[in-house]
């Protein structure tokens, strides 16, 4: 009888499962998923006898999506550790595992821990459980017979070529309780590097494959890091270890020692950084920060540190490139900072027809003043260059129109707050700060940063260094009369000159270095203009009295200013070569430098200048544009119905009349030297081909476009700020 219920029994569940079968017995599990895997965390611990800790168990189903199930931990040495239901280890006993609160201390020695969810188990966790360490001390493994290694204070080639400094040093920790080594019972030593792109750390392991608590240190990149081992909640004093600085840098083009492109535009150019560090190695990679004086005309200029760059001309037209070892990315936490930058640029010169596309030209006043509801614009040139467009609104009354390099951004200084301006916008866009009014003095070459100078009488006086990238950041300096700036290649540093013939030097990376006496620039000879050496490595300031320079990597505590004879400069502008052009009427002045030494004992030494008399008596200038190659400079003269024009290389004096003959009020030239477009008391900007020397064409801009008042005469508007977008 029983067989009978048994096989009937049998009978129904075949029949069950073969109904649920149809039904569609196929269908994806509704119930709770099954864990695939269980991790727990940390992946290993170092605890003092009667220490805690504190476990994280994670479940995820085959998917790897994470699931809410309930774990159960586990030691494998319940005498030296002891895990609570929660996940919470006692290096000893607790006194209940569903509510512990009293954690009594054991013996030292080793427990795994695991955890476990709906029978899956993870993998386990070593915990070494151990006396107090009072002291960890990291040493320097000796090193091996014939390996070199510097003494101490040396430093470690980032070079692997290098045969004659040390790549890395070997460092050990050992741990210690009342004077008694404890190492082998603490369990895996940890090592960190303070600033990790100095060094790179490789933990050693034995031949099982386990970790024996020394670390190679090995040099990446040049700079200083203090290195410290750590274990069961103790850390080493640190270690001092310094990846060797960079020392010089000099250039290769496509493969050969050089400073000069001559190309067509439509060709690529390799330039590569030959870097030498403290140990007179050679520098394979080195993060290096690249920068330019008209990044306009060609590309493949590095946004990122790296040795090499390979640049094409987009258009025809000269500019210098340069590359430089800047902290924080290259000779890192060095102090004083060492940023150290090539003695000579690369000087590119791209020939080839110029672009057809129409520059992009805008066009604002000065005119509004104090006239009451006078709103002043910005007007843009359209189409070939021909009319006027439509008028963009600012805030205030323009003093200074300035556009960075890329001609990403324009920024326009007024009292009542600085406007920038983007091109971009189809119709124009203009955002402004009134807690930046002034003078724009400079631009960064990123175009990101800019310097504002507030000297209004009757106002305290001061400087603004504004980024308007990401950070946004603003710092008010108490710098009085500044009255020209320039930003280093590498956007690192800023010379801040004031009339009172004194120099600021800013930098995001150190702090503000004050009133350094420029010896030769002081009242009357006030300084009037200021720029870096294209190669990065000292700034100028130009006045009356000559010239006046400090190295870009001085000494912060006793800074060294230079002087050059160039008399009566009022401009200064940079030439191929290291030479410098200075409008001093009725002459300009080539000064000629050169750069020596290596690190930050690099000097300049500036040759006499040579004078030319451009032969139109004394006179002032209105600017003074030079070209991109620097083969021509062009100076708009008040009262003079025409352009001046020097030809570098020859020395000749030549010019451009204005149609009409107006005289000019503003001038600016496009990166390729192709045009120059002037705005004149005519009401007209006028379009010079400097090629043919002639003036082809004149756009009028009516006052009031350029000045807006809702009723009533506008102001005699006139275009006395006239900018080709970059």
């Amino acid at each position: 009888m029983g067989r009978v219920k048994v096989s009937l029994l049998a009978a129904i569940s075949v029949a069950l499962l073969a109904s649920l079968s149809a039904c569609g017995g196929s269908k994806a599990r509704t119930g709770p998923q099954l864990p695939a895997s269980v991790t727990l965390s940390p992946a290993t611990g170092s605890l003092d006898i009667g220490g805690t800790l504190t476990f994280s168990a994670t479940a995820r189903d085959r998917s790897k999506n994470l699931l809410a199930v309930p774990f159960t931990f586990a030691s494998s040495n319940p005498a030296v550790l002891t895990v609570s239901n929660t996940g919470v280890a006692c290096a000893g006993t607790w006194d209940s595992l569903v509510i512990p609160r009293i954690c009594t201390p054991g013996g030292a020695g080793i427990a795994s821990v695991t955890v476990s969810a709906d029978g899956v188990t993870s993998s386990p966790v070593q915990i070494f459980v151990h006396q107090h360490i009072d002291t960890l001390i990291a040493s320097q493994v000796t090193a091996a017979p014939g390996t070199p290694a510097p003494g101490p204070g040396a430093c470690f080639t980032a070079s692997t070529t290098s045969s004659t400094t040390a790549r890395n040093e070997t460092l050990q920790a050992q741990a210690f309780n009342a004077g008694v080594d404890i190492t082998s019972t603490v369990g895996q030593i940890t090592w960190t590097a303070v600033t990790p792109a100095v060094v790179t750390l490789t933990p050693q392991t034995d031949p099982s494959g386990n970790l024996t608590g020394e670390v190679i240190v090995a040099a990446k990149t040049p700079g200083m890091t203090q290195v410290f081992a750590s274990v069961g909640g103790a850390n080493s004093a640190p270690m001092t270890f310094t990846t060797c600085p960079v020392q010089s840098i000099s250039f290769l083009i496509n493969g050969i020692p050089g400073n000069t492109i001559n190309a067509p535009k439509s060709t690529t150019e390799k330039i590569e950084a030959l870097v030498t560090d403290t140990s007179l190695s050679n520098l394979a990679t080195a993060p290096l920060t690249w920068g330019a004086t008209n990044p306009t005309i060609f590309t493949g200029l590095p946004t990122t540190p790296t040795a090499t760059a390979s640049v094409s001309g987009s258009g025809p037209g000269g500019t210098a490139i340069t590359a430089a070892c800047i902290p924080p990315t290259c000779n890192i936490n060095l102090s004083p900072m060492q940023a150290v930058f090539p003695t000579a640029a690369v000087d590119a010169t791209f020939t080839g027809a110029p672009s057809t596309t129409a520059p992009s030209v805008f066009v604002s006043s000065t005119g509004c003043g104090a006239t009451v509801n006078c709103t002043s614009t910005i007007v843009p040139i359209t189409g070939t260059g021909s009319t006027a467009g439509n008028p963009i609104a600012l805030t205030g009354t323009p003093n200074t129109f300035v556009f960075g390099p890329s001609g990403t951004t324009a920024y326009l200084g007024t009292e009542e707050g600085l406007n920038r301006f983007n091109p971009a916008v189809a119709t124009g866009q203009v955002t402004s700060n009134a807690s930046i009014p002034g003078k724009v003095l400079a631009v960064s070459p990123d175009g990101n940063t800019v310097v504002v100078s507030e000297t209004s009488p009757g106002v305290f006086n001061q400087v603004f260094i504004f980024n308007s990238g990401t950070n946004g950041s603003l710092s008010a300096l108490p710098i009085a009369g500044a009255v020209a700036a320039a930003f280093s290649p590498d956007n690192l540093k800023i010379f801040i000159a004031t009339s009172a013939g004194k120099l600021f030097v800013f930098s995001t990376q150190a702090a503000l270095q004050q009133n350094i006496t420029l010896p030769n620039l002081s009242p009357p000879n006030s300084p009037t203009d200021a720029i870096f050496h294209p190669a990065g490595g000292f700034g100028l300031i130009a006045g009356p009295g000559g010239l006046s320079f400090l190295a870009t990597c001085d000494n912060p505590s006793a800074p060294t200013v230079g002087t050059a004879a160039a008399p009566g400069s009022i401009f200064i502008r940079g030439l191929p070569g290291g030479r410098f052009a200075t409008l001093a009427p009725p002459d300009i002045e080539i000064v000629s430098t050169t750069i020596a030494g290596a690190g930050c004992g690099q000097t300049l030494t500036a040759a006499v200048p040579t004078t030319i008399n451009l032969g139109q008596g004394n006179f002032s200038p209105v600017d003074f544009l030079v070209a991109g190659d620097g083969s021509k400079g062009y100076i708009p003269i008040q009262g003079s119905s025409s352009i001046l024009v020097f030809d570098i290389a020859t020395s000749s004096v030549s010019s451009i009349a204005l149609v009409g003959n107006p005289s000019p009020l503003s001038a600016s030239l496009t990166p390729d030297g192709t045009f120059l477009f002037v705005g004149a008391s005519d009401g007209s900007v006028h379009k010079l081909d400097t090629s043919l020397g002639t003036d082809v064409l004149q756009v009028p801009v009516a006052a009031n476009t350029l000045c807006v008042v809702p009723s009533g005469p506008a102001p005699a508007c006139l275009p006395d700020l006239v900018r080709v977008r970059p």
